[in-house]
């Protein structure tokens, strides 16, 4: 299932890569203060759910622009398919595509994908019980704890 959302993260990072050279060619909403949506967002998740849909017709999705479709399935997809649209349409490039999977309602799997990156650098993907190990994340920690060790764990690899 990995592979397979590399993939789907692969394929938005394409889209937003091809945008990036037209954002100010983009159809802008603001869906709060602050908050913004394009239509590069929507491409971008539709691609996403496209390439999960194929491989895993069962599963259900939440993704940040369409909402949710079959959230009582066993396996949940949790997409943000344009994470930092902000940057992205200020031409800042420090933004990803975010990817995590939920098994009964238990995140089991996760990818970010920075498309800004030249390819064969590395992303992040991992599976969480993976991430847990290296960054000893446990519920209980707090946000900002969490974020920390994040942060630290990611400077150094």
């Amino acid at each position: 299932m990995l592979n397979t959302a590399v993939k789907a993260a692969r394929k938005a990072g394409t889209i937003i890569t091809r945008a990036s050279f037209d954002v100010d060619k983009l159809t802008i909403r603001t869906k709060r203060q602050h908050d913004f949506v394009s239509e590069v967002d929507h491409a971008a998740e539709d691609a996403i759910i496209s390439v999960l849909k194929d491989a895993y017709p069962d599963h259900g999705f939440l993704a940040e622009e369409s909402g949710y479709k079959d959230k009582q399935a066993e396996f949940l997809w949790v997409i943000d398919p344009l994470d930092g649209t902000t940057n992205f349409l200020h031409g800042f490039p420090q933004y990803c595509v975010s990817i995590g999977l939920l098994h009964k309602g238990k995140p089991t799997q996760a990818v970010v994908f920075d498309p800004t990156r030249p390819e064969g650098q590395p992303r992040r993907s991992c599976d969480v019980t993976r991430m847990v190990e290296v960054l000893g994340w446990e519920p209980s920690v707090p946000l900002e704890e969490g974020l920390r060790r994040t942060v630290d764990w990611y400077r150094a690899s």
